[in-house]
Formats: C-alpha cells, structure tokens, sequence
C-alpha cells in the first residue's frame, strides 16, 4: 500500500504544480479549468500536502524546490502590506478579509518550514503570525478567539483547536512558558463549550447568546486530540492524553461506517482527523489505532482507484457520481496530505 499511496499522492502533488499553477496570475488556480485565483485556505492545504510530503520524502529535490516556491514566493502575495500590528495573510491576494484560522493554519506551516530547512526565520514568522490569532481572544464566555476577525459573533473550534495546537508548536520551540498557557487556556475554553456528550466536538458557539452550533466536521476533533496529546507530553498530565484517546475512539464511530470506510466530510478536514490518530498511535499501536488505520486506508483505495474525469479525484471519496466531480485545489491537496499520512501510519501499525 504504502508505495501505491506515495506514488499516487506524488503524481497529483505534479498534476497540482502543472495545471493548476496559472502563469498569468502567478497563483495557483482555485478550482481545475479556469483561471480564478485560490483563496488562501485552498493554498494553505496545498503547502500543508506538500509539507507532509517532503518530510516523509526529504531527497525528492523537485517537490523540495516546489514546496520553496510556494513558501517564499506565492504566499507573500497573500499578506496584508498594510497592517502594521501583525503579520497577517488576507483570504485572497487583493485584499479579501483575513480569518484567524486562515493564519492559524499558515503559523503551524512556518513552523513545519522551520524544521524542515533549519530556518529560524520561518520561526519568527510564525510566532508574528500567531500573534495576530491570538489577538482574535476576548473575555465573552472567558475567552476564545473569533472565528473572523470583522465578525466576533462566533468562536469556532476550528481556530480555538489549532491555535492550541500552534501555541503548543511554540513553546516547545521557544520554551516561552505564555504559549503554553495559551495553549492550556484555549484547550480549555474549548473543551468546555464545544465538546459534544457523544465524544466528538461542536462546531460553534455565539459568544453573546451561548447558542452552540451542533455541526461536527472531522477536523475539530483532530485537531482537538493532536492538541490534548501534545499538552499530555507538554504538562504531564494524564488528563489531555485521556481526553485525545477518548475522542479518538468517539470520532471513528461517529465519522466511520460500519465496514470501516471514513466518511470524508472533506478531504483537508479529515487530513487533521488522521493526523490526530497518527498522534495517539504514537503512544502505543492498539487494536483502535488498527481500526482508524483501516478506515482511512479502505476509503483512499477508493478514492485513488475511481478518479474522475482529467484524473483528478472525487471529493468525497466514492466512486464517480456525477456529484462532486469539480476538481478543487483543496479536495485534490487534501488527499495527497492524507494519502501521505496514511503511508506513515501504516509504517507505525506494522
């Protein structure tokens, strides 16, 4: 599996850089067969597959070069020139509202672009970046940070998870013992409102009505438990690692079928599912670790082995229906992530 996985995952990562870069615009296209620039987010998941890839695959010297590329070259155009108080990357390159998961998911790329070419300046990067999300942090229901940063009406886990996730990156690169405050405060503040009775995490809450949106996606509970694991090994404290365990059980009987076949609410989201199980494997392979593995492995081989027209893939991890057959630059990246961390796992279950 492990090689038909990387192949396929390397092939799309060319595919990727061949027809969806737009020479005339300098960026990368948001969906396959027009010229319409990707959003950040879309972009963002492309560094975060190619990140992953080049870190299971260090020596593939085009893929190193193209991930450069995109960290030195095309991400700058995102960034707001005009701020003088952060460093923040705009959702689009003319000046398109910022997100504060946006930048989350952009500060936890730094970091990984840190490591992977030993370049303190990607670290230093990051942590402006950082700043800016957790400047999205107020006192209404105790703290959290706003989803939007010209929105505060809700605070969502999908920023609250990763910006504890990034604070936890961060003192364990700086030893700056306020990360990991910040990273116990806002793990807190969201297990608190958005962890659901059945294990798995909320979407949402409005912080002037309390209201919680119940849509889970399955990326708030990766994040969630790659958070609780990190703080587990941060602190000392038993009480994340249980908490990441637990979520990881709830999160493959919510999210997978019976004959265990993830159900891919989006390829990107459930790249972060995976890589919160890849986390808590890491603490002792188990017969649920096996069962997350075969969830994702089963769904992917349907996925690589069914591709849609141009061969790209489908959305949704099916055969081709008709449906969700619009190749988008997030969908196709957020597989490769996934094809590439499955690959890992898979050397971890063995």
């Amino acid at each position: 599996m492990q090689t038909e996985f990387a192949k396929a995952a390397r092939d799309m990562l060319i595919k990727i850089k061949d027809e969806m870069y737009c020479d005339n615009t300098g960026l990368f296209r948001e969906r396959a067969g027009d010229d319409f620039p990707a959003y950040l987010w879309p972009f963002s998941v492309t560094i975060e597959a190619v990140s992953a890839y080049v870190s299971e695959f260090p020596d593939d010297r085009e893929i190193v070069d193209f991930y450069r590329f995109m960290i030195d070259e095309i991400l700058p155009k995102y960034r707001d020139k005009n701020r003088n108080d952060y460093r923040v990357y705009n959702s689009t390159t003319d000046g398109g509202d910022p997100f504060y998961d946006d930048d989350a998911w952009i500060a936890l790329e730094f970091i990984r672009a840190a490591e992977f070419f030993s370049d303190k300046k990607y670290l230093q990067r990051a942590i402006e970046t950082a700043e800016y999300c957790f400047s999205g942090e107020d006192n209404l229901l105790g703290g959290g940070i706003y989803w939007k940063e010209k929105d505060c009406r809700t605070k969502h886990t999908c920023i609250n998870g990763p910006a504890s996730l990034l604070a936890c990156e961060l003192y364990s690169a700086t030893k700056d013992k306020k990360y990991l405050e910040k990273a116990i405060s806002l793990y807190q503040f969201t297990k608190k409102y958005l962890l659901d009775e059945c294990g798995v995490y909320n979407d949402n809450i409005n912080a002037d009505t309390g209201k919680v949106d119940f849509a889970k996606y399955t990326y708030n509970s990766g994040t969630m438990t790659d958070a609780g694991i990190m703080l587990g090994k941060l602190t000392g404290e038993s009480l994340y690692t249980d908490d990441a365990v637990k979520c990881a059980d709830s999160s493959l009987s919510y999210f997978a079928e019976d004959d265990l076949h993830i159900r891919c609410d989006n390829p990107w989201f459930c790249s972060w599912l995976l890589c919160g199980y890849i986390k808590v494997a890491e603490l002792g392979v188990s017969q649920n670790d096996r069962a997350r593995f075969e969830s994702f492995k089963n769904s992917l081989e349907v996925c690589i082995n069914n591709p849609i027209s141009g061969g790209f893939w489908n959305k949704k991890w099916t055969k081709p229906d008709g449906k969700n057959d619009i190749p988008q630059l997030i969908d196709q990246a957020g597989t490769v992530k996934c094809l590439v961390l499955t690959c890992k796992f898979e050397s971890m279950i063995n």
